[in-house]
């Protein structure tokens, strides 16, 4: 049988920009990283890392503190966020529109 190969989405100007956004959880614009998610449909394997159409921005201290808790819904669950797939996605939909893209965040939880 074979299994078809998926590509994972590679965009550095888009990963560079993420660092411009505020945490989506703490709204802060200083030390945001971007984070991987870890339950996305563009991840590769249990050792991968999702494509980059499927990250968001966190602070490195909401970073490390998600990694820390080890379930990503449920740390997200915790900040009321519920889709954080849906939300990456829009985000990457809008990545040529940093404004649009930071309104997304600012609504996210309200």
């Amino acid at each position: 049988m074979l299994i078809p190969k998926l590509n994972r989405i590679k965009d550095k100007k888009w990963l560079s920009a993420i660092h411009e956004l505020p945490c989506l959880i703490t709204k802060q614009k200083t030390n945001v990283v971007a984070h991987h998610l870890l339950r996305s449909p563009s991840r590769l394997g249990m050792g991968g890392r999702s494509g980059d159409n499927h990250i968001v921005p966190l602070t490195d201290t909401m970073h490390k503190a998600l990694h820390n808790h080890g379930n990503e819904t449920e740390f997200f669950a915790l900040h009321n966020i519920e889709d954080v797939v849906e939300i990456a996605e829009e985000l990457y939909h809008n990545r040529n529109n940093i404004d649009e893209c930071t309104s997304i965040i600012l609504m996210v939880g309200e």
